[in-house]
């Protein structure tokens, strides 16, 4: 077998980069020259029920109350998220929740 074909055959199998919150926010400072905090990411992603990771430095009760991005940074991340195409997982989360909770008799 050709080097060639086993080198295509390597890529078709290597793994999709994790997109990170610092990847989302230095999209964001190019694009929009803004700095959004990683809290507001996390914040945009929970709304519409994007799996996120466990992080190893949650607490339990917050030292100040939570603070709320503003309508331009939500879009922003909104934007961030449709680019690294996770827009498209969000809508599948919400399109199986919404059937799991049909399924349940539950109405919405």
């Amino acid at each position: 077998m050709p080097l060639v074909n086993i080198a295509k055959r390597a890529e078709a199998y290597k793994p999709k980069e994790r997109v990170t919150c610092k990847l989302i926010k230095e999209y964001i400072e190019a694009k929009y020259s803004f700095k959004v905090h990683t809290t507001y990411i996390a914040e945009v992603k929970r709304e519409p029920g994007l799996l996120m990771y466990d992080t190893p430095n949650v607490v339990e009760e917050l030292k100040q109350p939570r603070k709320y991005p503003t309508a331009e940074k939500v879009e922003a991340i909104k934007d961030a998220l449709r680019y690294f195409d996770l827009s498209s997982k969000v809508t599948e989360t919400i399109i199986r929740n919404h059937l799991c909770l049909n399924l349940k008799g539950e109405n919405i």
